[in-house]
């Protein structure tokens, strides 16, 4: 057996303090053997300890006023301890049952810790065979005995030690206080005060006046003066201040409570209560006990080669220049030469990767080292560059163990991986992303200080120094924060730092500014654009000593040599550098700012039936656009990748509204020709001469001209006669929500097409032979030249100038034009439901053939707030009254005999004129007859009047 040396090494170490862990560590060795001491058994072990831990574990138990504690996940029934709430003894036993009550699962205690170890504490514990822990409480005057049930356990493992012990809960139980006590009332139940020595009791807050819960407010209880009130400026309660089952409270102090949220609130004890009506059952009370221990552990040390990565990047970009080093130790006591080593490194796949060697070994992967000091140590170094995949590597010192000679092997194997560092990627609706980067993604620094062999030598001081992590990408990196990474001053020869950063990485650094209106567009959007983050490592630290340095002087007395012994204090200083690196991390921000057009909808631009005989015809254009603008929702990122303050973002383009624009045009004969003549022509035909019956037209009453329609005889008046309905009907979307001119010049135009065409011949009162325009006939024969004349709504006067022709529109009845306006609904909020014609005209839909916008980009468009489309249908109703007040005209006495013909038709309407977007339909076609009737001439008024 190699002799055995104690070492010593003093860590202490908090629970709630970042604790560095060793970057990479070596193949696990197998855990040594650790014997449990406690302090009401032994007394604490008079050599040093290796490490020292303090830890303050609690347990805190509420009651509720259904009946029973709850703790973590364990809830206890007050009829499991049969209402024994103040026996502890038997609390702890049914929490330990029911804790352990899964017969498949692991035992363990109430309190179970993992507490992170100091990396290089944890290899110390490792190396030994065994360790002893020295378990002692801190808790002023008490021992484990009266914290624990039995011995606790601790375990090592995973750069962590576990605890593990069954807790007492200490109550108060001198005399007869309870909580009736003070109370005065009966309780349903009865809460055990905590012996104020080992912990305290605790109270939910809640408002007497509302149920509002506050929080928590720590109790307060004096077992010299159990009648004592809190100290005032503590914020606490004691049991004398409460003062009835309902929990109120005594006025005049203040509460402080907090929530689970961390919010703090001081209030006035008159306005609160314990609980809200449930402190009478025992609800809204915990007991709160403190732990508080100290572990030491103990250990030898055998003589020992072992192998640690002193630099070592977890994960490298590809390209990128890769160095780790491994720090060989020796706890021999002698040097030791010619020490044989090898790497091995290959990628994943299992290509050798071209290395660089240096340090204290040739260029080479596998040799010797020259020599290690006594207790000395050497550095090698591999150096590579970064291939695209990830990198295998395996060192090993003294392979079998037999130069020298070494009974734990376990230590002296390496293999890790350096994997491929992946560019984080920055998705297509991120504005800025926090990051995080810790370890394994930053790597530690580690810088030792060895005191120099010299007489007497001895520190006299703190190591004092400095690791300055910087930015090394300033315009990219943004809001740079370093944490972890003290200042040193330590009593320490190894000085470990193992930094975190934070930082911010916003879009607009990649050159696409959305948010402000600056949009990039990239050919390719499925190629992102590439930055890459520097983090610049450096430093140093530095400790003075001072050691004796002794000479002798010598001078010839009475020729003899007398020689002097001289010897002073001298100081010196200790330097070590922080391994120089730069950590480089990429990043993939994905950009996509919207297509510049949206695929276009195919809308009709016809007129159906519309043929010379059909009187509805429909109508189909395409609106006119309408442009709008556009924002998209973008969102920032924690460090986590959760998603918050979605924001809002303009689009880049604005889009055009678009859709179906329609109308209807319908024609019907209101009272027709043969409907208005009908009574005359009835008379005529039953030979009637009651000149009553004859009101617009004198027919023949001859029998030989019955044969005929309508037979007249020349000179008689013969008034035109009829009306006839028109409805134009349009469905058109507008930005605003009035009348449209769109409408009313279809009206207008369609109303103008109507005509009123006659070839009778008529006498005015000039005596002259016109036709129903009042336009002169040319006389030929006996008669006159027949000329047609058409009357329309823009020329309507006829015979003597008369207008003959009356339109009843909208301006002149109002109810005969209606307008329906609905406006097309849109929402702005992310995720919401806008109406499909929004959706054929926004990116990022189905409805527009743009989904996969969305689905590849994130990219979806939402209608800007505060503008409006709607869909406006108006209709209008127009009668056109021929001759409405029946003014009689008369027919010339010379008219030739024959057949005359009277015919409503209308005309083509002319749509391409103006500026509105049917005018792409050119024209409506026109009715070449609404309505008709021949009238047959033969004699005149002259034959009846010779008869």
């Amino acid at each position: 057996m190699k002799q055995k040396t104690f070492i010593m090494l003093v860590v202490a170490i908090f629970i709630g303090i970042s604790i560095y862990v060793s970057p990479l560590s070596p193949v696990q060795a197998a855990s040594p053997t650790v014997e449990v001491l406690v302090d009401y058994e032994t007394a604490k072990p008079v050599a040093e300890p290796i490490g020292v831990i303090k830890h303050n574990p609690a347990v805190e138990l509420w009651h509720s006023s259904g009946g029973y504690w709850s703790y973590n996940n364990l809830i206890i029934k007050d009829s499991q301890l049969k209402n024994r709430l103040d026996d502890a003894e038997k609390l702890a036993e049914a929490m330990d049952k029911e804790l352990n009550k899964d017969p498949d699962k692991e035992p363990t205690n109430i309190i179970h810790s993992e507490i992170p170890l100091n990396s290089t504490l944890y290899a110390k514990l490792m190396k030994a065979n065994k360790v002893q822990v020295y378990v002692s409480s801190t808790m002023n005057g008490k021992n484990l005995s009266e914290l624990f049930y039995g011995k606790p356990t601790v375990t090592l493992k995973n750069n962590k030690v576990y605890f593990e012990g069954k807790p007492k809960f200490n109550f108060y139980n001198k005399g007869d206080i309870t909580y009736k006590t003070f109370v005065g009332d009966e309780l349903g139940v009865t809460i055990p005060i905590v012996d104020p020595e080992f912990g305290y009791n605790r109270y939910s807050i809640w408002g007497r006046s509302s149920s509002v819960g506050w929080g928590a407010t720590n109790g307060y209880f004096d077992a010299g003066k159990p009648f004592a009130p809190a100290p005032s400026d503590t914020g606490k309660i004691a049991p004398s201040q409460i003062i009835n089952v309902q929990g109120y409270l005594k006025n005049g102090f203040t509460v402080i409570a907090k929530n689970n949220k961390a919010v703090t609130s001081k209030l006035n004890s008159g306005t609160v209560s314990v609980g809200d009506g449930t402190f009478n059952g025992g609800g809204a009370v915990a007991i709160h006990f403190e732990y508080p221990i100290m572990l030491s552990f103990y250990t030898d040390e055998t003589e020992d080669l072992s192998a640690q990565f002193e630099s070592f990047p977890p994960s490298s970009p590809e390209g990128s220049s890769v160095e780790i080093d491994v720090r060989v130790e020796s706890t021999f006591g002698s040097i030791q030469k010619d020490v044989p080593y090898q790497w091995a490194i290959t990628t994943k796949s299992g290509d050798p990767v071209p290395v660089t060697f240096s340090g204290h070994s040739k260029n080479e992967s596998k040799g010797k080292i020259a020599s290690i000091p006594a207790k000395g140590e050497r550095l090698l170094t591999a150096t590579f560059i970064m291939p695209n995949e990830g990198v295998n590597v395996r060192f090993e010192i003294n392979k079998g163990g037999k130069a020298p000679v070494e009974e734990k092997l376990d230590n002296n194997v390496l293999q890790s991986t350096v994997t491929l560092s992946t560019p984080i990627s920055l998705p297509y609706d991120l504005l800025s992303k926090q990051v995080r980067l810790e370890f394994p993604e930053l790597p530690s620094k580690t810088a030792k200080l060895t005191l120099p062999s010299l007489p007497d030598a001895e520190w006299t001081e703190n190591a004092k120094g400095s690791l300055q992590v910087s930015n090394g990408t300033n315009d990219l990196q943004r809001d740079f924060v370093v944490l972890n990474n003290p200042v040193v001053n330590e009593d320490s020869e190894t000085i470990t730092r193992t930094p975190v950063v934070t930082f911010t990485i916003k879009r607009e650094d990649f050159g696409d500014d959305p948010l402000n209106e600056k949009w990039k567009n990239l050919s390719d959007p499925g190629e992102p654009l590439e930055r890459m983050g520097e983090i610049h490592y450096a430093g140093s630290v530095s400790r003075p000593y001072q050691y004796t340095y002794s000479w002798q002087t010598c001078s010839l007395v009475k020729e003899k040599v007398v020689c002097t012994n001289h010897s002073e204090t001298r100081n010196g200083t200790v330097t070590s550098e922080f391994k120089s690196e730069t950590v480089e991390k990429p990043y993939k921000m994905y950009v996509y700012n919207g297509r510049k057009e949206i695929p276009e909808h195919t809308y009709q631009n016809i007129i159906e039936d519309d043929a010379l005989d059909s009187r509805k015809k429909e109508l189909y254009w395409t609106n006119e656009p309408y442009l709008y603008s556009v924002i998209r929702w973008m969102h920032h990122q924690n460090v986590s990748g959760m998603k918050y303050n979605w924001t809002q973002v303009p689009g880049q383009y604005e889009r055009s509204f678009i859709q179906q624009a329609s109308g209807t045009v319908g024609w019907t004969v209101g009272s027709s020709m043969q409907n208005e003549y009908s009574q005359a022509r009835e008379a005529a035909r039953s030979k009637l001469n009651k000149k009553v019956l004859y009101d617009k037209a004198v027919f023949a009453t001859d029998q030989q001209l019955q044969s005929y329609d309508y037979p007249i005889k020349s000179g008689y008046y013969f008034n035109p006669r009829g009306s006839y309905n028109l409805t134009v009907k349009t469905v058109v979307f507008k930005p605003t929500d009035g009348e449209t001119k769109d409408h009313q010049d279809m009206v207008d135009a369609v109303i103008n097409s109507f005509r009123y065409e006659t070839d009778l011949m008529y006498i005015n009162s000039n005596k002259q032979a016109v036709n129903i325009r009042n336009e002169p006939l040319h006389p030929i024969g006996g008669g006159f030249e027949r000329e047609t004349g058409i009357l329309s709504v823009k020329n309507s006067e006829g015979v003597n100038g008369v207008k003959l022709i009356s339109v009843l529109d909208k301006n002149e009845d109002e109810t005969r034009y209606t307008k329906e306006v609905n406006e097309i609904p849109y929402t702005d909020a992310r995720g919401g439901n806008s109406h499909k014609f929004w959706k054929q005209v926004l990116e990022g839909y189905s409805e527009s053939y743009t989904e996969g916008s969305n689905t590849y980009y994130n990219y979806r468009e939402y209608v800007k707030a505060g503008q409006h489309m709607y869909k406006i249908t108006e209709t209008t109703q127009v009668t056109i009254v021929i001759n409405p007040t029946n003014i009689p005209l008369y027919t010339h006495a010379n008219m030739p005999n024959g057949t005359y013909d009277i015919k409503v038709w209308l005309d083509d309407t002319v749509l391409s004129k103006g500026n509105h977007a049917y005018k792409v339909l050119d024209k409506l076609e026109g009715i070449e007859a609404l309505n008709a009737i021949p009238v047959t001439v033969v004699g005149s008024m002259y034959d009846d009047l010779n008869n």
